[in-house]
Order: structure tokens, then C-alpha cells, then sequence
């Protein structure tokens, strides 16, 4: 007895552990005022953090209550990045559709036609009449219920949303429609970014993608930087564009995110490509004024252009890389490492590095983390364009599935895109936190897609009344017909240049500093950064492949959208030859040259 006294207090002690463990979710649930028992439910997949969710919980919560007398709750859904959340989706999508073939249409199921239902790009006459069934049946909106059990997809990027719509995972808004084919506070398109899909896809067909997805706010991409740790590093002029970030100052100083994780990482890469790409067109006399024609009357120079443009964003890249500490899962990481010292500058959405920097301020009101656009001053060009952080609606099944126990689950996720384009939601983008209307306790620093939402009187409430994406001239006009069919192989290329032979990288790169820097061993430099060559053996045959713009990246492309055990080999050969290119660099670094 006498030990169970002694030991008494420890048992009670952990007892009250497991239970503060057990109830901490519910002790630390946000008081959002959408308790009620009869509050009706939302069920949102999204890859923003905690203040976003905070903020437009509460606001649609009290917006929803004052329109139309009927109190919400939201539920959240945390399953990762944007490229996790897609792969999920997609995953319980085609789970849904399957139960539907096999058991409400009773056909056989096979992996093939799982495949054709969600190929966006199944041609008629490539296909079998079972797969182009199965595809016309999973994309019949108004007969095959889809139900993932989600209602809306929220945040990421234009690309996922886009894809996703295409796919045929996502359902029509209704805010557009034939006769009303865009919104008067909007634009569609601006500098050569959608922020909602054309009615029309590029070869003046109907896009599905029309009226599935909207952007209610934008963003862009840029550099983060600390200004303690730049001083350390005896680095005097903070970084101003990309290339800067190559400085061999930076070696192990820089913070960096994986884009096989996120799609928005991977577009802060292809910006980098594109500026570029610009520059190399503006030494050739080419500009935005005139690339229209030179692009037809010139076409062999712009070519020329846009593939000296792609060899050195890839170099900017792999310099990037080779200076990194590390490249995380999550981007959000990169600027909350740089605020508090843990790098000295990294690649981040401007969201994040502004929302970080206001944090970080010293006693004295000094900034201790910047962010800033990219720009190149000598080229004016600027190192990002500026996109929509879109919202979606995912399909629900029919009418009568989607009821289920929530009837009202279409109406409410109608409503809450209706919010996220109303003024109610971009106060909550763009107010300091207590302004009238903006966010109760986490200033958000986003950008407003409403043109008609910078008037003099909301500028004054706003945490930075500059930041006016249609009157700023520091951003790139984006092309996506240069670099967008090769998104996804960026994604693969970065991750086997920089990731997967990261160690071998920074070895190669930390003998080239210690031989003088890659102006001291010019030959070392040449050999990390050319781009690879290599043959691999796919579809029975050996084939050669390079990353050159055009041909060379087409023949990848190909092979990269093949099967597993293509891509297989493919990241085996591209990973091998890296290797060996990396060990060349070292030697030759190592010998003095």
C-alpha cells in the first residue's frame, strides 16, 4: 500500500496528461460563434495554415448569418500541399466512380479503365469504345455521382484547380455562363494569367474548366532574407533577384521547398525560367511590345531566345540548390526559418514572407526579415508574375446523393465562393487586423482581386495600400506556352538535380568554393551545370535524352508520362548520370580546374 501512496501521484499526474491530450482539441477550438446545433456544416480541403482558416471561418460564419439568417460551422480538412491534396482527391474520386462502374452499372473493373476515366487527354480515336465510355461517363456531371465527401477545395495554386476541373472532379459554379462569359470586377486574364478559367480553351474549343474555379485573391513569388544572418555571412547587398541567390556566400544559408510537394514551389521555379527567358529576349531587342511579331517574323531568334532563357534558369536552379541547407515538404517553413535565423534568405509566396516579416520586427520596430519581388534592373525584368489562389467546388454526386444528411451541401458551397468574391472576403485579405470589416487577429498582407476594390477609403485600412497588382510594373508578363507543358517535368528535373543528389551537389559545389569559386575553376562550373545527357531503356528500346528546350524536353516529357517502370528507369538513368556529372565537377574542381 505504502508504494502505491508513492506511486499515487505519478499515476494521477499522468492520467491528467492522457487527458489534457484528449481534450485539447476541444479546449483549444476556436470560439468562431458557429456552435450551433443547428448550424450548417462545410467541409473545406485546403493547404493554407491556421490564421487563413481562423480568419475566413469566422468571417463567412458572421458574412453567412448576417445575408441569410442561417448559422455555419466549417471543417476543416489537413491532408498536405496542394500536390497531396490533388493526389487525394483524385484517389477518392476514382474510388467513387469505381462503385458506381461496378455496382450501379454493373461492368467489370481493370486498371485500364480507371486510367481512361480520369485522362484528361483520351482521344476518340486512341482509345477503346470501354475506355472512351468509362472517361464520358466519369465527366457526366448531371448522372455519375462523384463524392468525395468534401464539398470545396480552397488555396493552392491555378494549376491544380485547373487540373482538377479538367480531370472532372470538380463541379460547375454558376456564376458564368454561354451568354455571360466573364465578371465586370475581374478581369480573365491579366499579363498572361487566368484568374478564372476562358469559356474557350487555346484551340478555340469549349474548356471544362470554364466556370469551376475562380481566384478571390492573388499572389506572387520572391525572396525572403534576414538581415543578422546576411551580415554574418559578410554578405553587405542583400539579394535583389534569383541569380543572386548563386552567390557562393550563400553556401548552406539558403532554405528551400521540395516542388514534388507543392505545386506552388514548383511555379516559384518555372518563374524563375521565365525571367529568364525575357531576359534573354530583351538582349535581342525583343520586349512585351513587340514579341508578338517578332515571335512570327523572327521565330528561329525567339527560339533561340526561349532556349538559352531554359539552360540558364536551370543553372540559376542548380546553383539555388547547391547553395541550400535543405528543401522541406512544407513551403510555409522556408520564411519561418529565415525569421528566426535558421537561414539567412529562401524562396517563398509573397503571403508568407510578408506575414512572416511583420512578426519578426525587433523592439524597436527594425525589420529583421525582408521580403522582396525579384527584379532585374538591368533588363527590367521582373522575377514573377502575379496568379489567382483559386477556390473550387468539388462534385457531390447527384442530387439526391449529395443530400445525404447535409441537403443544403451545394447551396453553402455556392455561397461560399459568392463570399470569397465579395468585398466581405477581400477586406479580409488585405486590413490590418481591428480595421472595420478585416481580420479580428492575423493581418493576412494578401492582394485584392477585385479591381474595384482599391478605392481611397479602403487603401487607408489596408496593410499595404501599395501593393495594386494592375497598377505595378515590377512583375513578368507570363507565357504559358513556354514553359507550362514542361511543369511537371520541372518538378522531377529539380528533384533529381537538387534532391535526390543534393549530397553530391553541395560536394561538388563546396570543393569549387574551396578551390577559389567557379571563377577560379571555370571548367569545374561547366561540368555541375550543363544539362544532362543520357540514354535510357524504355518502351524495348535504348533512347538518348537531354533537357535541351524543345525536342530534348519533348523526348522526356514523353517518357515521363509513360508507365511505372518507364519512369522508373528514367529516374534511374537521369539520377546516375547527374551523379557521374557531379563527380566530374568535383575532380576537376579538386585538380584546379
Amino acid at each position: 500500500m505504502r508504494e502505491w501512496a508513492a506511486m499515487r501521484p505519478a499515476y494521477i499526474a499522468l492520467t491528467l496528461g492522457f487527458a489534457v491530450v484528449l481534450l485539447a482539441p476541444f479546449l483549444l477550438r476556436s470560439d468562431s460563434g458557429t456552435s450551433h446545433a443547428d448550424a450548417w456544416r462545410l467541409v473545406i480541403v485546403s493547404p493554407h495554415g491556421e490564421a487563413i482558416r481562423y480568419e475566413f471561418e469566422r468571417g463567412f460564419a458572421k458574412w453567412h448569418e448576417e445575408k441569410f439568417g442561417q448559422p455555419v460551422a466549417i471543417e476543416w480538412r489537413s491532408i498536405g500541399g496542394t500536390t497531396e491534396i490533388s493526389r487525394y482527391l483524385d484517389a477518392q474520386m476514382l474510388a467513387s466512380f469505381r462503385r458506381h462502374w461496378t455496382q450501379t452499372l454493373g461492368k467489370p473493373w481493370s486498371e485500364d479503365i480507371g486510367r481512361a476515366a480520369q485522362d484528361s487527354r483520351l482521344a476518340r480515336e486512341k482509345a477503346t469504345p470501354e475506355q472512351w465510355e468509362a472517361r464520358q461517363t466519369y465527366i457526366e456531371d448531371e448522372h455519375t455521382p462523384l463524392d468525395c465527401g468534401i464539398d470545396v477545395f480552397f488555396g493552392g495554386g491555378p494549376f491544380d484547380h485547373n487540373r482538377q476541373a479538367l480531370l472532372g472532379n470538380t463541379a460547375r459554379v454558376g456564376l458564368l455562363t454561354d451568354e455571360k462569359v466573364s465578371l465586370e470586377f475581374i478581369p480573365q486574364r491579366f499579363r498572361g494569367e487566368d484568374y478564372y478559367a476562358p469559356r474557350l480553351d487555346a484551340k478555340g474549343n469549349p474548356n471544362r474548366a470554364f466556370d469551376r474555379w475562380y481566384g478571390p485573391t492573388l499572389s506572387s513569388f520572391g525572396i525572403c532574407y534576414n538581415l543578422d544572418r546576411l551580415a554574418e555571412a559578410g554578405i553587405s547587398r542583400p539579394p535583389r533577384q534569383w541569380s543572386d541567390l548563386t552567390d557562393p556566400l550563400y553556401f548552406r544559408r539558403i532554405g528551400a521547398a521540395d516542388p514534388t510537394k507543392s505545386s506552388s514551389i514548383t511555379k516559384c521555379f518555372e518563374m524563375m525560367i521565365q525571367q529568364q527567358m525575357w531576359i534573354a529576349l530583351k538582349t535581342r531587342g525583343i520586349g512585351e511590345s513587340n514579341y508578338e511579331s517578332a515571335a512570327r517574323d523572327r521565330e528561329s531568334e525567339v527560339k533561340a531566345a526561349l532556349a538559352e532563357g531554359w539552360r540558364e534558369g536551370l543553372r540559376v536552379i542548380l546553383l539555388i540548390g547547391a547553395n541550400a541547407r535543405y528543401f522541406t515538404d512544407t513551403s510555409n517553413k522556408v520564411p519561418i526559418d529565415v525569421g528566426q535565423g535558421d537561414a539567412a534568405a529562401g524562396m517563398c509566396v509573397d503571403f508568407y514572407g510578408r506575414f512572416q516579416s511583420q512578426y519578426t520586427l525587433s523592439a524597436d520596430g527594425q525589420p529583421r526579415m525582408v521580403f522582396v519581388n525579384p527584379y532585374d534592373p538591368e533588363h527590367a525584368v521582373g522575377g514573377s508574375s502575379v496568379n489567382a489562389d483559386p477556390v473550387s467546388i468539388l462534385r457531390m454526386g447527384t442530387e439526391s446523393q449529395a443530400a445525404g444528411n447535409r441537403p443544403y451541401r451545394r447551396v453553402l458551397a455556392r455561397r461560399f465562393v459568392d463570399f470569397m468574391l465579395d468585398d466581405a472576403s477581400q477586406k479580409l485579405w488585405t486590413f490590418r487586423a481591428g480595421e472595420p470589416g478585416g481580420p479580428e487577429k492575423y493581418t493576412q498582407r494578401r492582394v485584392a482581386v477585385r479591381r474595384d476594390f482599391f478605392t481611397d477609403e479602403n487603401r487607408r485600412h489596408m496593410a499595404d495600400p501599395e501593393l495594386n497588382t494592375y497598377e505595378m510594373k515590377e512583375f513578368l508578363t507570363y507565357h504559358e506556352e513556354w514553359t507550362a507543358p514542361q511543369f511537371n517535368a520541372l518538378r522531377q528535373i529539380i528533384k533529381c538535380m537538387c534532391i535526390d543528389c543534393g549530397v553530391e551537389l553541395r560536394s561538388a559545389w563546396g570543393a569549387m568554393i574551396e578551390a577559389g569559386g567557379p571563377r577560379s575553376c571555370p571548367q569545374a562550373c561547366a561540368a555541375l551545370t550543363r544539362l544532362p545527357a543520357f540514354a535510357v531503356e524504355a518502351e524495348g528500346e535504348s533512347q538518348s535524352i537531354t533537357l535541351e528546350y524543345g525536342s530534348g524536353m519533348d523526348g522526356y516529357v514523353r517518357l515521363l508520362k509513360g508507365n511505372a517502370v518507364t519512369q522508373l528507369a528514367l529516374g534511374e538513368a537521369f539520377t546516375n548520370a547527374v551523379r557521374k556529372q557531379y563527380a566530374e565537377a568535383e575532380a576537376l574542381a579538386h585538380s584546379g580546374q
